[in-house]
């Protein structure tokens, strides 16, 4: 009955949602960088305007957040590979079907 369609397609979404954690995960991490750079950027622009006697400020500042975004990238980029060599993901066209086959 009903209850058995609903079982089958539960057990379809948790054999394909874990297929969308590694993109989750990476989006995240992006965001997050993304995030900081804005922010050396918006604060770097602060800095250079209230502090125009000392443009140390503004570039010390900035250097020390950008170089921050820029070593998270590298670590997020290690554990990706390293993910993708623990975790089998499925091809492009198993998700879609997957997709079509639990929501219609």
């Amino acid at each position: 009955g009903n209850d058995e369609a609903g079982a089958v397609r539960l057990m379809g979404q948790v054999k394909t949602l874990p297929n969308f954690y590694p993109a989750a995960v990476v989006l995240l991490w992006l965001g997050l960088v993304d995030a900081c750079l804005v922010c050396c950027v918006l604060l770097g622009l602060y800095f250079v305007d209230e502090f125009e006697h000392t443009p140390m400020m503004w570039k010390a500042y900035s250097g020390i957040v950008f170089g921050a975004a820029l070593i998270s990238c590298y670590f997020l980029r290690l554990w990706w590979r390293e993910l993708a060599e623990t975790v089998p993901v499925a091809s492009p066209m198993a998700v879609v079907r997957a997709a079509r086959d639990c929501c219609g």
